[in-house]
């Protein structure tokens, strides 16, 4: 067996995966599942606890405590979700309300988070898989992700056919 053989039957299935759990990640962040919503970190306000490009994924509760890591809806940050750590809890006219803070930020969010803005507690997260899914977003990640695979799948395709080709034409010479 060649080794280009041996390459290709590696690289075929991998290209193929990678190519499926992009657009699954792509599509699973702008969609919520049973409540549950995945989401990648942009800023570094939660470093080192979560890095830029990580995805987390965040699962609702029915209450929060301090130190839980949480994401949420903020009008502060134009309406995008962010992910910051419960500081404090407080109880304002019958209504439960959350103070949150990056863990590298100096200081606490100025905006208070009420319960029906909070999207969930992260329940896990993945570093780095993140920057596949905004550049997935970008013309270059469509190129990177879809185009330059189905490239290497219709090679590959090619190949075959000729391959076959080659085998039926030696069986009519015999």
């Amino acid at each position: 067996m060649k080794i280009t053989s041996i390459i290709s039957k590696i690289t075929y299935p991998l290209v193929i995966t990678i190519i499926f759990m992009a657009l699954f990640l792509l599509a699973a962040t702008k969609f919520s599942i049973a409540g549950i919503k995945i989401m990648v970190v942009q800023s570094g306000s939660m470093e080192p606890a979560l890095r830029v490009g990580t995805i987390v994924v965040a699962k609702p509760e029915n209450s929060y405590q301090t130190g839980d890591i949480i994401s949420f809806s903020s009008q502060q940050f134009s309406k995008a979700s962010v992910t910051h750590r419960v500081t404090t809890i407080e109880n304002q006219n019958g209504q439960t309300v959350y103070y949150t803070k990056g863990d590298a930020n100096r200081t606490a969010d100025q905006t208070l988070v009420r319960q029906e803005n909070i999207i969930g507690k992260v329940w896990f997260s993945v570093p780095w898989l993140g920057f596949v899914v905004v550049a997935a977003r970008k013309p270059y990640g469509l190129l990177v992700l879809i185009i330059l695979p189905a490239l290497l799948v219709i090679y590959e395709e090619v190949q075959n056919i000729l391959k076959e080709l080659k085998k039926q034409k030696e069986i009519t010479k015999t």
